[in-house]
């Protein structure tokens, strides 16, 4: 898909830049909130890891955390972050069956197509065990398209059913509307979504 590739090409290329800017946001208290969720020594499958930032937050808290990305480069300094090996995967890739207790899916799934989006969440829930949850994250908006050399899909609380229904396979369990953590970009706001994957008997 060709935004796919601009996309990935895009973090092949600014690795640092993209680390410089993003290595120090404070996802603690979201990730903390995740965490509430899952049990003791939970299995996180780190989708879109980025920098690795949160697979090293998750991993110090003594979780088993699976971080994955589909840039080599930054799948790179990930790895080297973290000190495990990181798996380069492309979304639609993704074919793990009933593995997780959790799926960590922090600004990265944004990078879809609006179109796509339920068919990967439907990865997302397999690759879930059963009360399996799943955190996702979107710029708040409706904006679809090339933004500074990459695609997004925004999204809104208006969108919360298209992404977690029967036919994803997720139960909404909340949602927040919080501003960006990053310096000076407070007055941007992501839409973060904490959904359950559905029971056979729901």
């Amino acid at each position: 898909m060709r935004n796919k590739n601009t996309t990935i090409e895009y973090y092949d290329n600014n690795a640092i830049s993209f680390v410089n800017s993003s290595i120090d946001a404070d996802m603690h208290p979201m990730a903390d909130l995740f965490l509430q969720y899952l049990p003791d020594q939970a299995k996180i499958l780190d989708l879109g890891c980025g920098t690795g930032r949160d697979s090293l937050y998750f991993l110090q808290h003594g979780y088993e955390s699976i971080p994955t990305d589909g840039s080599a480069e930054m799948c790179k300094i990930a790895a080297k972050l973290t000190g495990i090996p990181v798996r380069q995967l492309m979304f639609e890739d993704l074919a793990y069956d009933n593995e997780f207790d959790g799926v960590w899916a922090c600004a990265s799934l944004l990078h879809l197509g609006r179109q796509s989006i339920p068919c990967i969440l439907k990865k997302v829930s397999s690759a879930l065990k059963e009360n399996g949850i799943a955190y996702l994250s979107f710029k708040y908006g409706n904006f679809e398209g090339t933004r500074n050399g990459r695609f997004f899909t925004d999204l809104s609380e208006r969108d919360i059913t298209f992404l977690c229904s029967k036919d994803t396979g997720l139960m909404l369990e909340r949602y927040l509307i919080t501003p960006d953590v990053r310096p000076g970009r407070d007055s941007e706001k992501w839409l973060n979504i904490f959904a359950r994957k559905y029971s056979e008997d729901e």
